[in-house]
């Protein structure tokens, strides 16, 4: 069988964005064939493939007019019962400190992670319709930071495809970090998701 080329390696990443999920789509690539594309590329290999693929692929082509618009997101998300009622809360603030946008909506039933998950799609998709071109992200979810970094494997299959959503949105931007913050740091996220669970506007 003959090996896939480079464009064919490189449009079965971007169509799947999932190193299993790219394996089993294409009986004809191997995670050999994947190993060997990362070291041409001189890409770290074990970072999710949406991750690896942001540079290759996504290149910042430049700071927007005016310079680039560098955002900080504080997400959350709540559950009352795990799983349970569930809501997110999100805070969008520029370089400055000020609040743009806030985020406060119920998601039905759904466990604590999932709510945090969607609460941070929610933000990262409200930063890019703002002209957001880097974003910080602040969690009090020590898993969902590791997860996003690619240290720890996504390993529950329905949080999977949140994060995957999470990490295509975030290669969207021209640069992204996560960082960890206890949860006393995050109460303006945590007060809306909760805000949003009891029917209240913020």
């Amino acid at each position: 069988m003959a090996k896939p080329t480079n464009r064919e390696l490189m449009a079965a990443i971007r169509e799947h964005l999932d190193v299993e999920a790219l394996l089993a789509a294409h009986p004809d690539i191997t995670e050999a064939d994947l190993e060997a594309f990362w070291t041409r590329h001189k890409v770290r290999p074990r970072q999710p493939a949406i991750r690896q693929a942001q540079d290759l692929f996504d290149p910042p082509q430049g700071d927007p007019p005016g310079g680039a618009l560098k955002l900080l997101a504080r997400c959350d998300g709540a559950a009352r019962g795990n799983p349970g009622p569930a809501a997110i809360g999100a805070v969008l603030e520029d370089a400055e400190g000020d609040v743009l946008q806030e985020i406060s909506e119920r998601i039905g039933r759904a466990t604590n992670n999932v709510a945090e998950y969607r609460a941070v799609i929610a933000a990262v998709e409200r930063a890019l319709l703002l002209g957001c071109t880097d974003l910080t992200l602040l969690l009090d979810s020590q898993l969902l930071v590791h997860q996003l970094r690619g240290t720890y494997r996504v390993k529950a299959p329905h949080l999977r495809p949140l994060c995957d959503r999470a990490l295509a949105l975030l290669a969207r931007l021209g640069h992204w970090t996560v960082r960890h913050v206890p949860r006393e740091q995050n109460r303006a996220a945590d007060r809306l998701a909760n805000l949003a669970l009891d029917g209240r506007q913020p």
